[in-house]
C-alpha cells in the first residue's frame, strides 16, 4: 500500500493522532503512562494508584447467551477497581447512556449465584475520552465526574461507581495557561497530531519524563507498516461515511437508508471487521449491527 497518495488527519509531522485506536492503545499499553493518565483523572481526594494492570478487552457474561462487550482499554488497580476507558473520535447518539450501560454490565458480573446476600462489589470507573460534546447544555467543563449522591444534600450514596469524562472540544487553553497536569495530558491527547519541531521546543513540560514517554510512543517514525496500515483504513472508512451523510443531507434521500447501511455494514463484515468498530462508523447501535448482521446470513 502506497501511504503518501492522499494526507492522511490521523499522521501529522511528527506524530499520530493520540486519541485514534493505534494511537490511545499504545499510550495505554505502557504502565507509567496507564498509571500517570489514571492518577490523573480520578476524582480530586481518590487515593494514589501505585500499580495498574490491563485487563482483556472482551468482557464475558456468565451467561453464555449474553453478548459480549468490547472496551477500548481496561485495567484494574492496586485497590482492586477497575477502569473502563472509551475514546470516540466522532460524534454518537447516546454516548452518555452506553457509558452507563459499561459501568452497570461491569458492577453486575461480579454478583455470583448463591451469594445474593453478600455484595461485596469492588468500584468500577467508566472514563471517556470524547473528541466531540455529548450534551448541548454541556459547554464548560472539560472535565466532568458523575456520582450517585443526594438531591437534597451533598452526601454520597456509594462510592462503587463514576462516569468521568474529558471532553477535549471544551479544553481551550493555550500552551501558556497549561498549569496542571491534568490540563498538560488533555492538550496532548487534542494535539499530538498537529505538533511540529517548533511547536515541541516551546512545550518545555513535555520533557516530563511520562510525557516524553508519550511523545516516543506516539512518533510517526516508530510506526510499524501494520499499524501504519490500521491507521490508513480507518481513516478511510471515517471517510467513506462522512461523504455518504453528507450526500444524504444534500439530496435529502433518508428513504432507502436503511438498505444502503445493510450494504456498508455487509462490506465491513466481510472484510472480518470487529462489531464495535462497525457501530461506531456507521452511527448505529452495536445490537442494530448484529441484528443485520444475523439477517443477512439468513439470505
Amino acid at each position: 500500500m502506497s501511504f503518501d497518495k492522499h494526507p492522511n488527519p490521523l499522521i501529522g509531522e511528527l506524530f499520530i493522532d493520540a486519541i485514534c485506536d493505534v494511537g490511545f492503545k499504545k499510550i495505554m499499553s505502557d504502565d507509567k503512562i496507564l498509571l500517570d493518565f489514571l492518577n490523573t483523572f480520578l476524582p480530586d481526594g481518590s487515593p494514589k494508584i501505585v500499580n495498574a494492570v490491563l485487563l482483556p478487552e472482551e468482557r464475558f457474561d456468565d451467561n453464555i447467551e449474553d453478548k459480549k462487550v468490547i472496551f477500548d482499554v481496561c485495567a484494574r488497580d492496586n485497590f482492586g477497581k477497575t477502569y473502563i476507558i472509551e475514546v470516540q473520535r466522532k460524534p454518537q447518539d447516546f454516548f452518555v447512556s452506553r457509558s452507563f450501560y459499561y459501568n452497570s454490565r461491569e458492577v453486575s458480573t461480579q454478583g455470583k449465584p448463591g451469594e445474593l446476600k453478600r455484595y461485596g462489589i469492588l468500584p468500577v470507573y467508566n472514563i471517556s475520552v470524547l473528541n466531540f460534546i455529548p450534551k448541548e447544555d454541556w459547554v464548560t467543563q472539560y472535565y466532568d465526574v458523575f456520582v450517585f449522591k443526594s438531591k437534597y444534600s451533598d452526601r454520597e450514596l456509594f462510592n462503587l461507581t463514576a462516569q468521568i469524562f474529558i471532553i477535549l472540544p471544551l479544553m481551550k487553553l493555550s500552551p501558556e495557561e497549561l498549569q496542571d497536569n491534568r490540563a498538560k495530558w488533555c492538550y496532548l491527547l487534542r494535539n499530538a497530531v498537529k505538533l511540529n519541531k517548533e511547536m515541541v521546543r516551546k512545550l518545555k513540560w513535555t520533557e516530563n519524563p511520562v510525557f516524553e514517554k508519550i511523545k516516543k510512543t506516539l512518533y510517526v517514525a516508530g510506526l510499524t507498516k501494520e499499524e501504519r496500515t490500521m491507521i490508513d483504513r480507518r481513516e478511510q472508512i471515517e471517510m467513506d461515511n462522512l461523504a455518504y451523510d453528507d450526500y444524504l443531507k444534500r439530496t435529502g434521500r433518508e428513504e432507502g437508508r436503511l438498505e444502503e447501511l445493510t450494504a456498508i455494514v455487509g462490506n465491513m463484515l466481510a472484510k472480518g471487521m470487529d462489531i464495535k468498530i462497525i457501530a461506531e462508523c456507521v452511527n448505529l447501535p452495536e445490537d442494530k449491527v448484529i441484528e443485520i448482521k444475523t439477517s443477512l446470513e439468513k439470505q
